[in-house]
């Protein structure tokens, strides 16, 4: 809403038993109302499932083929609700200057600038292998029986087994289905094609390493590329497609990983996994492994990122995990196909794990560094957005170049017990740091983040009593622990998190 995006999209599920298209309250009310949206309010493809949607405050119907906005249909509508549609329409479209362009009109005559063009240069490659590089997330990375330094990064001149059919993935090679995906991209609607994708394979080329590579999922011709390497570094990854769910948070690799794991363990060979995925996966090889990159699928630059990242350029790996990997599969919530029921309520996402050990946790991810954290008392302010505010001191403890990612979690008091035993109210990534240099990143609270959702009055309410602030590495990784609101306690190490 703050960004004055033009469109919304309801979807197909329901909202406290309401067809998310026809709930006036939460379309609105919620949306229109108290957010103020001014915007307009689509289908998601075929969500309609009557009428009703347009007097609950759907103001567009897509595809447009369920017959739920005829002419018929529409022309019987109050005039003020007809002219509040087509004005948010309109308003849209200006906003976004298509009555004034000079270009194309989708759906019209726009095929040449959108499958014919290519609109990619240098500019947008560097920026793309630079996100790319600074998202992924080391997992893993330990030292090797024969040095007491970590397995990453590469150094020049190693002799490196490049083990995997992933690790030379091709790209979709059937544009025509829609639903066709890679380890560089998802499939679906929201799908972009290039012609120019770097894999691992190439991206690792022209580094000063002595590449043997076996670009298959052949245990024995992986054997052979084993033999004389310094280091290992095995490809695995999935895919995920618009209109049906994965089967399984496996890689599809998982056996030949397994299996050359223990090769390169037998030939003595530290290793290295890169996983490409979507989202969640399942890491049962992950104690095999010296080391673990997970990169989410990103793009025609994916091979010269994990180059940069495995090979230690700039500031090195600075992503975090924005999901949590589970220890095994049955700890996750299982897809349904009929009637699905929401029953983990506030403890969705990251939260469903709270009781449960996993593999990664939320916001985990490692650096070629350590850092330090250092923080005093929270300060509480007045007359302004702002309630409270807590300055950190990162300092850079180690002898490589890296980024931090202190992440701020709340308890809420007793007095709101259906809230998750930690809230994630903030984070702050660093610009690169130096070894010994120190930075100061700030965390401030609002009344909307001290606050729970009242069903009763619809609306926000304010939590009094003693909140304690967690300041961590990760949502398991916790560091400095403090107190404020009721009570005010300066923040020191986490001993044991003092909840409840």
């Amino acid at each position: 809403v703050k960004a004055k995006v033009a469109a919304v999209m309801c979807s197909y599920n329901l909202v406290n038993g309401k067809q998310a298209c026809e709930n006036s309250g939460t379309v609105t009310h919620d949306l229109k109302g108290v957010m103020g949206f001014r915007g307009w309010v689509m289908s998601d493809w075929w969500a309609l499932k009557s009428t009703k949607a347009a007097m609950a405050g759907t103001d567009m119907d897509m595809p447009g083929t369920d017959h739920y906005f005829s002419q018929n249909f529409v022309s019987g509508l109050p005039q003020w609700r007809l002219d509040d549609m087509a004005a948010r329409v309109l308003q849209g479209l200006a906003q976004a200057g298509t009555f004034s362009s000079a270009g194309c009109r989708v759906g019209c005559n726009c095929k040449q600038e959108l499958y014919g063009t290519t609109a990619t240069g240098a500019t947008h490659r560097a920026l793309s292998r630079r996100l790319a590089a600074e998202g992924a997330v080391l997992l893993k990375n330990e030292a090797t029986a024969l040095s007491e330094k970590p397995t990453l990064p590469l150094a020049e001149g190693q002799k490196v087994a490049l083990l995997g059919a992933a690790c030379a993935a091709k790209p979709v090679s059937n544009p025509g289905d829609w639903t066709a995906a890679d380890y560089y991209v998802v499939g679906g609607s929201g799908r972009v094609l290039s012609k120019d994708v770097v894999s691992v394979l190439d991206g690792l080329a022209n580094h000063g390493l002595q590449l043997q590579s076996s670009e298959s999922d052949n245990l024995e011709a992986a054997k052979k590329a084993l033999l004389g390497a310094d280091v290992a570094v095995l490809c695995g990854g999935t895919t995920t497609s618009e209109s049906f769910d994965r089967k399984s948070l496996a890689l599809d690799q998982e056996g030949f990983l397994m299996e050359a794991l223990d090769a390169a363990r037998d030939a003595g060979v530290p290793s290295v996994v890169v996983a490409f995925a979507p989202g969640a996966i399942t890491t049962p090889w992950r104690h095999k492994a010296s080391a673990v990159l997970l990169i989410f699928l990103s793009g025609e630059e994916t091979g010269h990122a994990v180059a940069d990242v495995l090979l230690g350029e700039g500031a090195g790996p600075g992503g975090r995990l924005p999901v949590t990997l589970p220890s095994m599969e049955e700890d996750a919530i299982p897809p349904c196909t009929s009637t699905c029921e929401y029953k983990e309520a506030l403890k969705g996402g990251w939260h469903v794990y709270d009781d449960k050990s996993v593999a990664f946790p939320f916001g985990h991810g490692l650096s070629y560094t350590s850092f330090e954290f250092i923080a005093s008392t929270w300060i509480q302010l007045s007359g302004g957005h702002d309630l409270y505010k807590l300055v950190v001191q990162v300092r850079n403890t180690g002898s490589r170049p890296g980024v931090a990612v202190p992440q701020l979690y709340l308890h809420f008091p007793r007095n709101a017990s259906s809230e998750p035993e930690l809230r994630l109210r903030g984070f702050q990534k660093t610009q690169p740091l130096a070894p010994g240099e120190s930075c100061e990143v700030t965390f401030s609270l609002t009344t909307r983040d001290l606050s729970i959702w009242d069903t009763s009055s619809h609306s926000w309410s304010l939590v009094q009593g003693k909140f304690l602030a967690v300041l961590g590495a990760s949502s398991r990784d916790l560091k400095l622990c403090g107190a404020f609101g009721s009570s005010t306690e300066p923040m020191k190490p986490c001993k044991e998190l003092p909840l409840g």
